[in-house]
């Protein structure tokens, strides 16, 4: 009987600790799927960062070529005018 309970205690601290294992096994696995959504989502932020940048670089490149095409047009009108107006002699 002593070497009954012996072995029955032996298998119960064995199963004991096959399920620590496998709860440790499953917290593991739980950390590296965080960390690799963490990876992902650093991923997605600095992709959109980058995206933004370069529509923001676009759009100021857009807004100078505006502003440039605006001066020329308004440099055109002015020679434009002056070239209409009677020429005054001396």
């Amino acid at each position: 009987m002593d070497e009954i309970s012996r072995l029955r205690r032996l298998l119960e601290e064995s199963e004991r600790q096959r399920e620590e294992s496998e709860c440790q096994r499953e917290e593991s696995e739980r950390q590296r799927e965080e960390s690799e959504r963490q990876r992902e989502e650093s991923e997605r932020q600095r992709k959109d960062a980058e995206s933004r940048v370069l529509e923001e670089q676009r759009l100021r490149e857009k807004e100078q070529r505006l502003r440039e095409e605006e001066q020329r047009r308004r440099e055109e009108a002015e020679d434009l005018a002056k070239a209409s107006q009677p020429q005054v002699l001396q």
